[in-house]
């Protein structure tokens, strides 16, 4: 659809040109970005490192003739992280698909659909971006088990296929976009479907490249969720996994944690690095927008 390219999310940003009084100012941040480097580089070479080397700040000039990739073969086999790796690979991407699906979904009608108890539905959104996740805890956990589905993928995956802070997000990003663009799309005749497919959901790339990344984290990084809707080894994910194999490993040392660790980060690491540009944009442009 052409009307696309009438409308460009990218041109409403107005940089401000770079000015060399503000050195001072960049140099405090580039100094406060390393100083957040810090603990993720000792994790990293500390897992390289031989079994009785500890978490020190001396970590960052190592002995680079003890380092090693057997912590990391040891944590691979003897800790079943291979299982743990794969299901939490499948609950994050099937968390994070939903949410950009259910959650765009859900947005859309909130923004651009007049309806009855449509400012209560978005009162209700903003209501339980306030509720801590550990309260919910326990009528999930019943509901679940009610259902018969605990200890599986869809006990994992079914209590966290929507999320009311992409919701919140994309309707606010969407409730940005000039409705005039619509407009001229039904006058060409296309449907509510097509109009959602092929012109919002592009025109908000960047607003559900934040709801990805923060789906990804949120699922990837769960802990409490699957220890209390999951029991048995085959059915645990990397946060738990690392816990239970420190728990089952008697005397485990410091650089095997820091392996196991480094397993489990890696993958979050590298999505945001692919995905910085358009995480930035959305948080910079029509996020704030009411």
């Amino acid at each position: 659809m052409r009307i696309i390219a009438y409308y460009n999310p990218k041109s409403q940003l107005n940089p401000k040109p770079f000015s060399p009084r503000r050195w001072p100012l960049h140099f405090v941040l580039m100094g406060l970005a390393l100083l957040t480097l810090v603990p993720l580089t000792l994790m990293a070479v500390t897992s390289f490192l031989g079994p009785q080397a500890q978490l020190s700040l001396s970590n960052l000039w190592p002995d680079w003739s003890s380092v090693t990739l057997r912590n990391y073969q040891e944590v691979w086999t003897q800790g079943n992280f291979g299982r743990y790796f794969f299901n939490s690979v499948w609950v994050s991407l099937w968390v994070t698909l939903s949410n950009l699906i259910f959650d765009s979904m859900a947005a859309y009608a909130l923004a651009r659909r007049q309806f009855r108890g449509q400012g209560l539905l978005v009162f209700l959104v903003l209501v339980k971006l306030m509720i801590p996740a550990a309260v919910l805890m326990v009528p999930t956990f019943v509901l679940v088990q009610a259902l018969g589905l605990y200890d599986g993928y869809l006990a994992l995956i079914l209590p966290m296929v929507a999320e009311t802070f992409g919701i919140f997000l994309l309707r606010q990003y969407m409730l940005s976009l000039p409705k005039e663009l619509e407009e001229a799309a039904r006058l060409e005749g296309a449907s509510d479907l097509r109009i959602f497919f092929t012109l919002i959901l592009p025109l908000c790339r960047p607003a559900l490249s934040v709801v990805a990344i923060h789906s990804l984290l949120v699922s990837w990084n769960s802990y409490v969720h699957p220890l209390i809707l999951t029991s048995s080894d085959q059915m645990r994910t990397l946060p738990l996994g690392i816990a239970f194999y420190r728990a089952s490993h008697s005397g485990v040392d410091t650089a095997h944690l820091m392996a196991g660790s480094m397993i489990a980060s890696l993958p979050v690491v590298l999505a945001f690095l692919v995905f910085q540009k358009q995480i930035i944009a959305g948080l910079t442009q029509g996020a704030v927008k009411g």
